[in-house]
């Protein structure tokens, strides 16, 4: 079954690669470099993001959620950060997904970690002039939140 998706994924970036250089497409998402930039807004606030001033890497990549505390739990995850076009402005989501054997959330809003994996998103809206709202979150309760 892991075969399959490697298979498929590798498909998918071979198929995304060979799509002649195009720098946007037509599902709303914008061009890369306009995606890449809205994301870095959100990532790098420091309302709202992760102001250490490392944009985050493109797709899902390894990533450590930090929370709780003292002394502060550090939970192995993966991360992404993803970016779509509404109108003049985008939509901007951070993904946050962890193993539920390495934490749970009992007892958290949005309800424990009961499968094998456990995943919290943050969605902002970035306007036209660059402002950024926040529009809310969804999942189980993240280990960032935990005190």
């Amino acid at each position: 079954m892991r075969l399959r998706v490697v298979l498929f994924v590798l498909s998918a970036l071979l198929v995304s690669a060979c799509n002649g250089g195009s720098s946007s497409d037509d599902s709303g998402r914008g061009s890369a470099a306009e995606r890449r930039d809205v994301i870095q807004r959100v990532a790098l606030s420091p309302e709202y993001g992760n102001p250490s001033g490392t944009p985050p890497p493109e797709g899902d990549y390894a990533c450590t959620i930090y929370g709780g505390g003292p002394p502060g739990i550090q939970i192995p995850g993966t991360c992404r950060w993803d970016g779509e076009r509404d109108g003049d402005a985008w939509i901007v989501s951070d993904t946050q997904t962890w193993r539920c054997a390495d934490f749970s959330g009992i007892g958290g809003a949005g309800g424990p970690c009961t499968g094998e994996f456990g995943s919290h998103a943050w969605r902002h809206r970035v306007d036209g002039n660059g402002e950024i709202t926040y529009l809310g979150s969804e999942g189980q309760f993240p280990p960032s939140l935990a005190e």
